[in-house]
């Protein structure tokens, strides 16, 4: 008789599987275990990694998520098998930084996870590479790296779309960060003059052209 874990583990096989075959983004590289308790998880997402001469884009990551003895009490363990720049990512974690509760997901995890790689998700407060802080602090015009919805997995999107995706460092009305990432010290509160949206801005952006995430409406900072 399957135990209540196994039932479960199934379950979220079904579900990620099926989430991985409809987004461009997410692909199911290797599973072990039947169910599986180990994947393998590759993201076709922009993010930064830093090859010791300098910061760059990178489109291709692959993830492990690890099922725990305990799960879903304890969450997986996840650690990059790519490498990754990152203020919450290091060598042998990902730091999640936010409760874990039985109710979630697989599905909700590897979501999580593709968020914080396109900086969508940050946290300064508990970073564990102050290099990438700093990056941050200088270039917060330029975040998120990537703007893809992960949740939507209706998006009419190749992965050839991907492939022509202009390198953040290079756009000339970049996205503003969503007031939902923590801010950095001297940041400003800025308000969309269109549809009133709120973000947070590095001082340094004063003069600056940005596009509103909400509305899409490009406009002039003033400081």
């Amino acid at each position: 008789m399957s135990t209540v874990r196994e039932r479960r583990l199934t379950q979220e096989y079904t579900e990620l599987e099926e989430y991985a075959r409809l987004h461009p983004r997410i692909r199911i590289a290797q599973v072990e275990g039947s169910p599986p308790e180990r994947y393998e998880i590759e993201y076709r997402i922009s993010s930064l990694v830093d090859n010791d001469e300098s910061i760059k884009v990178a489109k291709e990551h692959l993830v492990e998520v690890a099922i725990s003895r305990n799960y879903p009490r304890t969450p997986p363990d996840c650690r990059m098998l790519t490498s990754v720049f990152h203020p919450n990512i290091d060598t042998t974690d990902i730091h999640l930084d936010e409760h874990w509760n039985s109710e979630t997901t697989l599905v909700s995890l590897v979501i999580r996870i593709g968020e914080m790689l396109s900086y969508q998700r940050y946290h300064i407060t508990s970073a564990v590479n102050s290099a990438a802080v700093e990056w941050i602090s200088k270039n917060i015009d330029q975040l998120p790296l990537d703007e893809i919805d992960l949740h939507d997995v209706s998006c009419d999107e190749s992965l050839a779309d991907l492939e022509n995706t202009t390198n953040p460092q290079a756009e000339t009305t970049p996205s503003l960060t969503a007031l939902a990432a923590e801010p950095m010290p001297n940041s400003v509160k800025l308000t969309c003059p269109e549809c009133g949206a709120s973000y947070y801005v590095r001082e340094n952006a004063d003069g600056k052209e940005v596009q509103c995430k909400n509305c899409r409406k490009t406009f002039l900072v003033k400081l």
